[in-house]
């Protein structure tokens, strides 16, 4: 079983630059045939994901929110329903990746 902490990490890392490459296929040239608008809902999606898999993590590590996001308008704020259902999900997994890393512990000992 893969840590749940390193899976996260990696899929933000590739949420990261799946949004930097569609950032670059904005300009007419480099999109092609592709409408603009479908290439813009598609970076505000894994933004939207990207920031809320964020805050999840840094307060799953012990951040409080405001050492995260220092600034942030009215209009703007995190779902939090969303945020408590990523840290609640990373949460069970990191139990369970702490009980089969002790079941192979006790199966090595016996």
């Amino acid at each position: 079983m893969e840590n749940p902490i390193l899976k996260l990490k990696e899929e933000q890392k590739e949420r990261a630059v799946r949004i930097r490459n569609l950032k670059n296929t904005r300009p007419q040239e480099n999109r092609g045939t592709e409408p603009l608008w479908k290439i813009e809902m598609q970076i505000k999606r894994l933004s939207y994901d990207y920031r809320h898999y964020h805050i999840a993590y840094c307060e799953f590590r012990g951040r409080e929110r405001y050492e995260i996001e220092r600034t942030t308008r009215e209009d703007n704020k995190a779902i939090e329903t969303l945020v408590d259902k990523y840290k609640e999900n990373l949460t069970k997994e990191m139990e369970e990746y702490n009980e089969s890393k002790r079941e192979i512990v006790c199966d090595c000992a016996a």
